[in-house]
């Protein structure tokens, strides 16, 4: 029975991460605090108001989906329970299944609204620069050349 609930969850949450990479394939940013790297600071002249601005939307944002991971891992617990319980209960590990992809959904949709607001604050202009930055870093480490002016494949 283990084997069986391992094996549904990570059927379940490959597809999750699977589908939600793809609804996210519309705007990434990079990771972390890329602000505080001279070189993006230099390119998109960043001020220390901007700067300061970044951080505390950075911090927001990240405590909500701290709270919305832990949301995440409580019902993967209750699942977790529902499905080694007996008599099993379709009903319920189905409706708990929503709920997860609802969590999940939740946490992209914080991820989303911190890239809205960096887009607001960078402006079209510096926002795209940040996306070639990282675009042109991203490929020199991958060793593939730049095909294209201003071509962003995956946005």
């Amino acid at each position: 029975m283990k084997k069986q609930v391992l094996f549904f969850f990570v059927f379940a949450f490959a597809g999750i991460s699977i589908g939600y990479a793809k609804m996210q394939g519309i705007e990434k940013l990079p990771p972390g605090k890329w602000w505080q790297m001279p070189d993006v600071v230099r390119t998109l002249k960043i001020t220390n108001k901007e700067k300061t601005l970044l951080e505390q939307m950075f911090l927001e944002s990240r405590k909500t989906m701290i709270g919305i991971k832990s949301e995440m891992k409580i019902h993967e617990l209750d699942m977790e329970t529902l499905m080694e319980s007996e008599p099993f209960n379709e009903t319920a590990v189905k409706n708990k299944y929503s709920v997860i992809l609802n969590t999940g959904i939740k946490l992209f949709e914080k991820q989303f609204d911190f890239l809205v607001e960096v887009r607001k604050l960078l402006g079209k202009n510096r926002f795209m620069q940040l996306k070639d930055h990282f675009h042109e870093k991203h490929r020199h480490k991958r060793g593939h050349p730049r095909h294209g002016k201003n071509r962003h494949p995956s946005w």
